[in-house]
């Protein structure tokens, strides 16, 4: 019988029922990622055909194709192809050798799974694509010649990061791939704008997609392992979940922990590069926020005092002084505790996140609705619990306008 904390990862859930994949939970090539991890998607064993393919997504491996997002066009993708992975024996897709076409494959199409079941947990319902008018299923390309991921109407595809000695796919990449499926889950929830699509919502959605990227790679027990040793439970710091898309040990596609605000961001009148650096604020600012629910956790529970939590929050983007030492002399003592806050503030912020979206609308995706919208589901969730940390954080990124009496970090 699995234990509670145990069944909420993908290694676990579904381990009786489900069909078995592996997925790297962090890029293979970056120093203590280990190997792939066996996950479990939600279909039992034989239902999901050879491609790998459902009734709502399906993979095609194109030989040697161009991007859609640069050369035009889209599904249904109908060049040449590689065959389409076979279940094995027992219906599973566990089997193709790492390093393979149909393992990089395999990878790619568990990822939408995975992370699609995960976010529809937290929204309690099933989410539709966006695109399902014209597109019934969506398609995925896990090697294209491409410097990067894309998600856009009926498809995601995925190219490659070139450095030197090194040519890896973004496909085999947990959080790049998340980041992607987490546009088309933004998409089917809150609609998209039209053209052209407004400034503020371009920002949210590159932002709202690196933080269901950050809560889907919580749900691998290596990353919430690895993530603890290594911060030692303080987790205001630049770190393995806070690094999307880490290429090296001191190389990342976008920090989620960060000191941007409003009035630091520097102008780029290209909104295809800027719409990252105005997603900045508000990715930090909500990034400040799980963490701050974790540590209420941990306060909760009994594994730090009360004072080190308020000096850990008043320390927050200044020299980190004693907090972090203090921290790791409470995680040597508490280190299922660290776990388990880290599991439920996990799933809080999640749920925090879905009841966010559900009252956000296309006909007003701004900052200052997403964050009145997050205020208005934490009060239905908690009763308001963390509404004032909420309300700070956004503040001192300069999102809400400053209160008398906010203080300040």
């Amino acid at each position: 019988m699995l234990g509670t904390s145990d069944a909420r990862f993908l290694s676990t859930r579904f381990r009786r029922t489900g069909t078995r994949f592996r997925i790297y939970p962090q890029p293979n090539w970056i120093k203590g990622s280990g190997k792939p991890e066996i996950v479990y998607v939600d279909a039992a064993p034989r239902t999901i055909k050879a491609g790998p393919q459902d009734d709502r997504i399906y993979l095609l491996d194109a030989r040697k194709k161009g991007a859609y997002a640069v050369a035009g066009g889209g599904p249904r993708y109908d060049g040449a192809r590689y065959p389409p992975v076979q279940p094995g024996p027992r219906g599973h897709f566990s089997h193709p050798r790492i390093g393979t076409r149909a393992s990089s494959s395999a990878m790619m199409f568990a990822t939408v799974r995975c992370v699609l079941e995960i976010w529809e947990r937290y929204f309690g319902r099933k989410i539709s694509w966006h695109f399902r008018e014209t597109y019934p299923r969506l398609e995925l390309i896990p090697r294209v010649e491409f410097d990067n991921a894309s998600s856009k109407y009926g498809y995601i595809e995925c190219g490659f990061w070139d450095f030197p000695g090194r040519r890896k796919a973004f496909g085999e990449m947990f959080d790049v791939v998340a980041h992607e499926v987490g546009h088309g889950i933004i998409h089917g929830v809150i609609g998209e704008p039209p053209q052209p699509k407004p400034l503020q919502y371009r920002a949210l959605d590159e932002g709202l997609a690196d933080l269901l990227s950050i809560v889907a790679s919580l749900h691998f027990e290596p990353v919430v392992d690895r993530l603890l040793r290594r911060t030692r439970g303080y987790l205001f710091s630049v770190n393995v979940l806070s690094r999307l898309g880490e290429l090296s040990g001191s190389r990342q596609i976008r920090k989620v922990f960060n000191s941007e605000k409003m009035s630091t961001l520097k102008w780029d009148p290209d909104p295809d590069g800027y719409k990252y650096d105005l997603g900045r604020p508000f990715t930090g600012g909500a990034f400040d926020i799980l963490v701050d629910i974790y540590e209420r956790r941990l306060v909760r529970r009994g594994a730090i005092s009360r004072a080190l939590g308020e000096r850990s929050l008043a320390a927050v983007h200044r020299p980190r002084g004693r907090v972090p030492r203090e921290f790791s002399r409470r995680f040597s003592a508490k280190r299922e505790i660290f776990k388990t806050a880290l599991i439920e503030a996990r799933d809080y912020f999640g749920r925090l996140l879905a009841r966010t979206l559900d009252r956000t609308s296309m006909t007003d995706p701004s900052f200052l609705t997403v964050v009145a919208n997050m205020l208005e589901a934490d009060a239905q969730l908690s009763g308001g619990e963390h509404r004032q940390i909420i309300r700070q954080s956004f503040e001192w990124r300069e999102i809400l306008p400053a209160s008398s009496g906010s203080g300040s970090r």
